[in-house]
């Protein structure tokens, strides 16, 4: 058996820039008709050339291709290696910064063993094995990671100090966006996780001051929301700062969910959001339908809203008024409170003002529909009054009270005190004289309080006829301060007859009692004379002696009298 031979040679090129072997076939078989194979050393086949030209150059200009039917379009070089060691590996010792282990014109093909997350179809790593570059068999990218959970995960080391991801467009004429987002899933088309507690999750800046397109814009079609942005640690979930005249952030939505949707944790100190400068918000229409502001609590209560059409309610769900307060518990709807020290004039708690000339126009208008409880209250805790009316022109009325309801049983105004002063003090700075009265009392009188209806207010000649003085007929009128006296005439009265008046309650000062009459001449009475009954603190009553009688014949004449109690 012939044995086989084996040749060793070297071939060295140092003068010329030729390649040292060049082989080239026009047919169909190939150039090398033996395979080289290193079965025993880790030994590298070919070892390049160092005077800067190719170590190793192969072409194929033939479709077929050699070293097999990789595919229909023909392989320059193919290799297969079953062990543990590369195909084909290329290792330039340079330093020099622009030179490569490889250059290849015409595009790379790099196809994995499998399709799963085992292993890698590609990777790239610095010198000291670090992974700078990597792409699993299952399509998932990582920069800075051998182990990228997504489909692109980029994940620096933790001495990083540059930006992470960069993405710069500098075409000025360009429309469309640097980054452009996605999802047609639940997953939303970004999330922004930030683990620190004292830093912002996202930072978007546009620099330039004259641009009208903004830093960052979302936009949402669908159902779903915009924009979620949810913190669970010390920071903010969304902190906007803004020193230019452009918004910070626009939000354009033109699905039925929120341009802008914030939740943060359940601490009861925590808030979604916190805008510093001042917020603006705007409306869709200037109609009653729609609101541009609604806050309500955790149990979707409505606690205050703003509609399109400016009213304005707090606790009501759809404010029929400008400003319309329900409160469903014991405390008041409105309180107005000022601490203002200093005495000034027109430092109110609640102020008022109406321009229109309807009499039941108010500046402050209350109303009430359970007993013992106001409309309006005013309480003072200085000199100043509880409430206050001031008009400033020539017409109408500086307060004014009324009950619509005949059937209601409650007084129009109602005022109490337990100190010293008057109950009602009214003053005109005017000449009474003139007609500009301190009090104008229209259609009724001035009542004490009282319980059962009132008595016929008459006196029949009948009972007067043995009339004597200190003797007369009291009269039952005992609830008014006012009343009218009539009598039933059929003849002249008796000289000197008397009658009594008595108080539902005590004067504690010395009343002043007038009695006019109403229907008849003066001529046909004689002197009337009044005297207080009882005693100083306690007067209960008032005594009329007719001087003279009446005279006149047949008829019902009629006496006024009113009794105002005395500043003695």
């Amino acid at each position: 058996m012939e044995q086989a031979m084996q040749v060793s040679f070297s071939i060295n090129n140092s003068t010329s820039t030729s390649r040292v072997i060049e082989a080239s076939t026009t047919g169909l078989g190939n150039v090398f008709a033996a395979t080289i194979t290193n079965s025993l050393s880790t030994s590298s086949l070919f070892s390049g050339a160092t005077n800067g030209t190719s170590g190793l150059f192969i072409s194929n200009s033939n479709p077929t291709g050699i070293g097999g039917s990789f595919n229909t379009i023909g392989t320059a070089v193919f290799g297969s290696n079953s062990g543990p060691y590369h195909t084909i590996q290329a290792q330039n010792t340079s330093t020099a910064t622009g030179t490569y282990a490889g250059d290849f014109t015409g595009g790379v093909n790099v196809r994995g063993k499998t399709n799963t997350s085992a292993a890698h179809a590609l990777k790239v790593l610095d010198n000291g094995f670090t992974d700078l570059f990597s792409v699993r068999n299952d399509g998932n990218v990582g920069v800075g990671t051998a182990s990228p959970g997504a489909k692109l995960d980029i994940s620096p080391s933790v001495t990083y100090t540059g930006n992470v991801v960069a993405i710069n467009n500098p075409n000025t004429a360009n429309t469309n966006a640097a980054l452009y987002l996605s999802s047609a899933g639940t997953g939303g088309g970004m999330q922004v996780i930030n683990s620190n507690a004292s830093s912002s999750a996202g930072n978007f800046y546009n620099t330039n001051a004259s641009s009208t397109s903004a830093a960052f814009v979302i936009q949402n079609n669908g159902p779903g929301n915009g924009l979620d942005i949810y913190n669970v640690g010390g920071g903010r979930a969304l902190s906007a700062s803004n020193t230019a005249t452009l918004p910070t952030g626009f939000f354009n939505n033109s699905g039925n969910g929120y341009a802008v949707y914030a939740q943060n944790s359940t601490a009861v100190a925590s808030r979604a959001g916190f805008f510093i400068g001042g917020l603006d918000i705007m409306g869709k229409t200037t109609g009653s339908t729609t609101f541009p502001l609604v806050v309500t609590n955790s149990g979707s209560t409505n606690l205050f809203n703003v509609r399109d059409d400016g009213n304005v309610g707090i606790g009501v769900s759809n404010p029929g008024y400008r400003l319309a307060v329900l409160s469903t518990n014991s405390l008041s709807a409105i309180y107005g409170s000022n601490t203002f020290g200093v005495a000034t004039a027109n430092v109110n708690g609640v102020s008022g003002l109406t321009a229109n000339s309807h009499s039941l126009s108010a500046g402050v208008f209350g109303q009430t529909t359970g007993a013992n409880s106001a409309g309006v209250l005013g309480e003072s805790t200085s000199g100043g009054p509880s409430v206050f009316g001031m008009k400033n022109n020539t017409t109408g009325n500086a307060g004014r009270f009324e009950v619509f309801s005949s059937a209601n049983t409650a007084d129009a105004i109602f005022a109490s005190n337990t100190g010293t002063a008057a109950v009602i003090h009214t003053k005109n700075n005017t000449n009474a004289a003139s007609g500009h009265l301190g009090i104008l009392i229209e259609d009724g009188h001035i009542g004490t309080e009282i319980t059962t209806a009132l008595p016929t207010a008459s006196v029949n000649n009948s009972a007067c006829t043995a009339c004597t003085a200190g003797s007369g007929t009291v009269m039952p009128h005992s609830t008014d301060v006012a009343g009218t006296i009539t009598f039933n005439m059929t003849g002249n009265y008796p000289a000197n007859f008397d009658f009594t008046v008595n108080y539902a309650k005590p004067y504690r000062k010395i009343p002043v009692v007038t009695i006019t009459p109403a229907n008849i001449v003066g001529g046909n009475v004689g002197k009337i004379y009044v005297q207080n009954l009882g005693v100083v603190g306690n007067y209960t009553g008032f005594r009329v002696f007719f001087i003279g009688g009446i005279s006149g014949g047949a008829g019902t004449p009629q006496f006024n009298y009113m009794v105002i109690e005395g500043a003695n």
